[in-house]
């Protein structure tokens, strides 16, 4: 995914996509220790699940989300807005 993934990068988060051949669509989050303790990483990634359920994202694809440090300080606005 890493080295033949097509990279879009904005402020706060990275995003990673490459076709996977398959009926449905896989998602994948990267929170590292930057962000923040548990609690912090933990609500970093509900807020971006909530953004892309309320997507209809294409099917047949494997997407990775890295989130940057400064996310957790980021409005929902706007990393909805990233994304």
């Amino acid at each position: 995914m890493f080295r033949r993934g097509r990279a879009y990068s904005s402020g706060v988060v990275v995003l990673r996509a490459l076709p996977n051949g398959l009926d449905g669509t896989r998602l994948g989050l990267v929170v590292g220790k930057r962000v923040g303790g548990a609690v912090e990483r933990n609500r970093v990634k509900r807020r971006i699940r909530q953004i892309v359920n309320s997507r209809a994202l294409l099917r047949g694809w494997d997407v990775v989300v890295v989130a940057r440090s400064g996310i957790e300080s980021a409005e929902y606005q706007d990393v909805e807005r990233e994304l």
